[in-house]
């Protein structure tokens, strides 16, 4: 139930093997922020997504999310379903993705980025953003502990409530 983030100990409500939503099982905590936690988990089927635990502005976050539900966009995250446990704990079901945050990304090249990279990352930055402008959302929270570049093992499409995705390898 603790896990470092940043450096420092984070407490989480769940630990792993643990099953507070019905048909799925935490495998271990990933990112403790505002409204929440997020978590690995694994359904019962098998398929691998990020279970976000609301606690705090659920309302705020769930009007967010029923804006999202049927987004499709490559460079934005899928929600896949929003639920509520037998305790009364609203949850998110997200896509799954590795990688790391764009925070991370830019700590590591404490020099910078190479222009190349960060054309493309601000490209498809923008591409994601300009599809939510598009459908009539603005993401008022974007900062790049949020932007994620994922890996080629993983599919693309959207959340604005989680983190945009920036670059596919």
């Amino acid at each position: 139930k603790v896990r470092q983030q940043n450096g420092k100990a984070m407490s989480f409500k769940y630990g792993p093997e643990s099953k507070p939503l019905d048909g799925y099982t935490i495998k271990r905590a990933i990112q403790r922020g505002g409204f929440g936690e997020v978590y690995y988990a694994l359904s019962d089927a098998g398929k691998e997504v990020a279970l976000k635990l609301l606690q705090d502005n659920v309302d705020v976050e769930l009007r967010g999310v029923a804006q999202c539900l049927n987004l499709k966009h490559t460079n934005l995250m899928t929600i896949f379903d929003v639920k509520q446990s037998s305790v009364g704990e609203h949850w998110i079901v997200m896509e799954y993705m590795s990688g790391q945050t764009l925070d991370q990304v830019l700590a590591a090249a404490p020099q910078g980025l190479p222009p190349q990279e960060v054309d493309s990352l601000l490209r498809e930055l923008a591409a994601g953003v300009n599809y939510l402008h598009q459908q009539g959302i603005v993401h008022r929270d974007l900062k790049p502990a949020r932007s994620e570049e994922h890996t080629s093992e993983l599919q693309s499409p959207c959340n604005l409530v989680c983190r945009l995705l920036l670059e596919k390898k």
